[in-house]
C-alpha cells in the first residue's frame, strides 16, 4: 500500500497546532506533517510575513528535502490563507518540474480569480476583531482579554494583509492534480454555487464535499474531513 506525507497549512493566525487533534484520525501510512509558518509556535522569534509568496517561498523551502528525497507521495491540506498558499505552493512546484503533489485538498476558500477584495488588516483593532469574529471561529475573549489580544492581533493581522493583498494571475497551464474542495455551507466567506469553478483550475478530477457550519466548519467535521482524505489517499 503506497505511503503519503500530508502537509498541513494552518488558516489565519494560526499555528501548527491547529491540527492536532485531527492527527488520530488518519491511517498508519499517511504521514502527518504539522507546518508551523513564521512568526508563531516554535518561529515565535522569526520575523511575520505580510506577502503571501513569501509564505509560498517559506514552505516549499521547508519541505523540498522531504518531496526529492521521500519514496512516499504527498499531499497539501489548507484551510481559508491555508488553501491559498497550499493552492501557490501547489503550482510552484509544478513550474519547477518537481514531482507534483498526489492531491490538493483546499478547505474554506473561494476560487482565487473570484477573490472578492477586502481591506481588513487596515482596519483599527477593535473593528478588526469583530470582523474576524463574526467568521466564527473567535470567541469575544479576543476583545475582553488585552493580553490575549495583544499576541494574536500581529498575527491575525500580517496573515490578513498577505491574504487581502494578494494577486492572482492565471497560468498558461493548469495544474496537473486531482483536487478535493471542502465548504461550508455558511461561510460568510463563500458563496456556494460558485466553489465549483475551482475545477477551471486543474485538468484532472475535480471533487467537491459540502459541510454544515460557518467559515470554521473543519471544527465540527475534521474526523468526517479526515476520513475522507483517508479514503481518497488510501482507498
Amino acid at each position: 500500500m503506497k505511503e503519503f506525507n500530508l502537509f498541513m497549512i494552518p488558516y489565519a493566525g494560526g499555528s501548527s497546532s491547529v491540527y492536532i487533534k485531527w492527527k488520530n484520525g488518519f491511517s498508519k501510512n499517511v504521514n502527518v506533517v504539522f507546518l508551523e509558518l513564521s512568526g508563531r509556535g516554535s518561529r515565535y522569534r522569526e520575523p511575520l510575513y505580510l506577502h503571501l509568496k513569501d509564505t509560498v517561498n517559506d514552505i516549499y523551502n521547508q519541505i523540498l528535502d522531504t518531496i526529492t528525497h521521500s519514496r512516499k507521495g504527498y499531499a497539501f491540506f489548507g484551510h481559508s490563507m491555508g488553501a491559498l498558499i497550499a493552492y501557490e505552493l501547489a503550482y510552484k512546484l509544478q513550474e519547477s518540474s518537481i514531482q507534483n503533489p498526489d492531491y490538493l485538498f483546499i478547505s474554506g476558500h473561494m476560487p482565487p480569480h473570484l477573490r472578492e477584495q477586502t481591506y481588513r488588516y487596515k482596519m483599527p483593532d477593535n473593528e478588526f476583531l469583530k470582523e474576524i469574529i463574526k467568521l466564527g471561529g473567535s470567541s469575544k475573549a479576543l476583545l475582553e482579554s488585552t493580553e490575549l489580544a495583544d499576541i494574536i492581533l500581529p498575527i491575525l493581522k500580517a496573515d490578513m494583509q498577505s491574504v487581502e493583498t494578494y494577486e492572482h494571475y492565471q497560468r498558461l497551464k493548469k495544474l496537473n492534480i486531482d483536487m478535493h474542495i471542502f465548504n461550508g455551507e455558511k461561510d460568510i466567506t463563500t458563496i456556494n454555487h460558485l466553489i465549483k469553478e475551482w475545477s477551471i483550475f486543474t485538468e484532472r478530477n475535480c471533487y467537491f464535499n459540502h459541510f454544515k457550519g460557518n467559515h470554521f466548519f473543519i471544527d465540527d467535521n475534521y474526523k468526517e474531513i479526515t476520513r475522507i482524505i483517508n479514503q481518497v489517499m488510501i482507498g
